[in-house]
């Protein structure tokens, strides 16, 4: 079994925010954390696979709980700015931001640490928290199917805020797998329950087996086979499981297909034309008004961009 080292930290250190995909709230975080009016506890989390040359990131979870006056109310609006900056990042898929005193507590968010769904962090639980949270796909994992989630949350209330001068909140960075959207676990699902051999077995399962045996899509050598490739994600996904875990499983293998192909100039413009239409079409069968939707939709908005 590969030995794993889980790292405990109670004291500051620079923040080791591993990729230049949120390069905006990154500085942002940094700025806050830094500034003299500002009163930061830290608490930092860090676990990584040393058994690997490249220490791989496994999980983290950082809280920086912060005072701070209210006439430097300015500091979270420059870290809400930063959000807002990174939104249109190729590896955002989630975006969300809540104004405190409306709709609590159903708005409040668990925010997943390393692989065990058991460990999270939580915002949004106080009625009077506003909160802005932005998921981005891990651009170092080429399975797509680990996040960086950072989130910012303050104490909203006019009241607390008149009476005490001051403002209290938390700055969040958690890493973990994509919540029901993890590609390995859907892969074992496929080989438990799928017939090997079997007429019914579909192209989607052969696809998956190929990923899992060659541990990326270097098998696909032509356009033939991209769209082939292509073509077994779309019509799993059209069965009917656009309202299933397991649908967003498959938006998140096609985003990560047609990067793949869109790196390797696999496709020509007539099948890049084509995939795109189809994407758009699948976009158009999904329900925008649930989460499960709109992280289909996020998926395969960013599989369009991909092809560009």
């Amino acid at each position: 079994m590969k030995q794993r080292i889980l790292l405990l930290v109670s004291f500051i250190c620079l923040l080791s925010f591993g990729a230049k995909a949120q390069e905006n709230i990154k500085s942002a975080f940094e700025k806050f954390i830094k500034a003299k009016n500002v009163n930061v506890t830290k608490s930092i989390m860090e676990e990584r696979d040393f058994t690997k040359k490249s220490l791989p990131l496994i999980s983290k979870a950082e809280t920086y709980n912060f005072i701070i006056k209210q006439k430097d109310r300015k500091l979270i609006s420059e870290v809400v700015n930063a959000f807002e900056k990174d939104r249109t990042n190729k590896d955002t898929y989630l975006f969300l931001t809540h104004t405190g005193g409306h709709g609590v507590p159903t708005n409040a968010r668990a925010l997943f640490v390393g692989n065990d769904r058991k460990n999270a962090v939580n915002i949004g639980i106080d009625e009077m928290q506003s909160w802005q949270l932005i998921c981005l796909i891990d651009p170092a994992d080429y399975t797509r199917s680990h996040r960086y989630a950072y989130a910012i949350e303050w104490n909203n209330d006019p009241k607390q805020q008149q009476l005490s001068g001051k403002i209290r909140g938390r700055l969040i960075v958690t890493y973990s797998r994509i919540p029901d959207e993890v590609i390995n676990a859907y892969t074992n699902q496929i080989n438990t329950t799928s017939k090997v051999g079997s007429a019914n077995s579909s192209l989607n399962d052969l696809f998956l087996k190929k990923v899992e045996e060659f541990g990326s899509y270097n098998f696909i050598r032509n356009k033939t086979e991209a769209l082939t490739a292509f073509e077994a994600l779309k019509t799993e996904f059209l069965k009917g499981n656009t309202t299933t875990s397991t649908g967003s499983t498959i938006t998140m293998s096609i985003y990560t297909l047609c990067s793949w192909l869109a790196e390797k100039k696999m496709v020509d413009s007539d099948l890049r034309q084509k995939m795109r239409d189809d994407l758009t079409m699948m976009i158009n069968r999904c329900d925008r008004n649930n989460d499960l939707g709109r992280s289909h939709i996020g998926y395969l908005e960013l599989a369009i961009k991909a092809l560009k």
